[in-house]
């Protein structure tokens, strides 16, 4: 098992099996996000709580749900994927709001990349992490990895399944030759 750690507090093991490589990832959030959280949770409990309490039972109610909100977001988060020559399939939830259970075909795969996470008042939120690029779209099979990461997994997938890597490779150079030509 081979592990890959990063600065962002996420933990990647990749383990080789027979027919596939299990990726399991660990994240806690940060220390900013889960403060960011709290204080959050904080100031909703107050202005909430000063509608139908007195202010001391609106603050009591405000810092009980500071520090529960600290302490579920200080909670590790995995996610699983098992990645074979036939499908990915990424299991569990690391705080990103995707669903549980994402499953692609590699044969709908057109490449994998690592995508930044990207949010805002006129996108959707989408994590930072590797994702599967489709005909359709794309989706996010391991989120809150880094580049390094995902470019660890990337070569540790190619490695394991060179058809795969030599596929999506041909992909990729079609794709540039149609960016080249514009059209």
């Amino acid at each position: 098992m081979k592990a890959i750690v990063s600065a962002e507090e996420s933990r990647l093991n990749i383990a080789e099996k027979p027919d596939a490589l299990e990726i399991r990832l660990e994240h806690t959030p940060s220390f900013l996000d889960r403060g960011l959280s709290s204080l959050a949770i904080v100031g909703f409990a107050i202005i909430a709580g000063k509608l139908y309490l007195d202010i001391k039972a609106a603050l009591a109610l405000a810092a009980l749900a500071g520090i529960v909100s600290w302490l579920i977001n200080s909670r590790m988060k995995t996610v699983t994927l098992m990645a074979t020559e036939f499908e990915f399939k990424s299991v569990g939830g690391a705080g990103d709001g995707l669903s549980k259970l994402r499953r692609v075909a590699t044969s709908s795969i057109v490449w994998l990349e690592y995508k930044p996470g990207i949010s805002g008042p006129e996108t959707s939120h989408e994590p930072e992490g590797l994702y599967a690029i489709t005909s359709s779209g794309s989706v996010c099979l391991l989120p809150e990895i880094g580049h390094h990461q995902a470019m660890e997994l990337l070569d540790a997938i190619e490695r394991k399944f060179p058809r795969l890597g030599a596929d999506w490779a041909k992909n990729i150079q079609a794709e540039r030759k149609l960016t080249i030509l514009d059209l």
